[in-house]
């Protein structure tokens, strides 16, 4: 682990050009409690680019081919095959993270990908319309 680490922090090249919607592979390391986490030497597994904060820094969303019923997963069909976007693990990558591109899921998709989010993440207290706590 200790490894992975160190090579993709010393590895320097040109952020690639990424886009909110696209599907790409990532380092993202070894998992620490319910974490999910990469497999094999390099801990890849498939992320969703939920928002492009700069040409360096994204949030994913990770995908996972386990794709059994939960309030936080987001079941998609690729390629015939079911996964899930596990949005109680989103988090913030660097694009050193970033492995290569898989694919795009289309524009309506990604649109109720977003919903679907939105409505996991946001504070329990703000969807019972109560507004901002004070």
């Amino acid at each position: 682990m200790e490894y992975c680490k160190k090579d993709t922090d010393k590895k320097e090249y040109k952020p690639p050009f990424v886009k909110e919607g696209q599907v790409w592979w990532a380092k993202i390391g070894v998992n620490i409690g319910t974490e999910v986490f990469g497999k094999g030497t390099t801990f890849k597994r498939p992320v969703l680019i939920f928002k492009k904060f700069s040409s360096i820094q994204f949030l994913c969303i990770p995908l996972t081919s386990n794709s059994k019923p939960n309030q936080y997963n987001y079941r998609l069909v690729i390629k015939g095959r079911i996964s899930a976007l596990t949005t109680s693990q989103i988090k913030a990558i660097s694009y050193k993270r970033l492995e290569g591109f898989m694919f795009e899921i289309e524009e309506s998709e990604f649109q109720k990908v977003v919903r679907f989010t939105i409505s996991k993440i946001t504070p329990s207290l703000f969807r019972r319309g109560r507004g901002y706590p004070q």
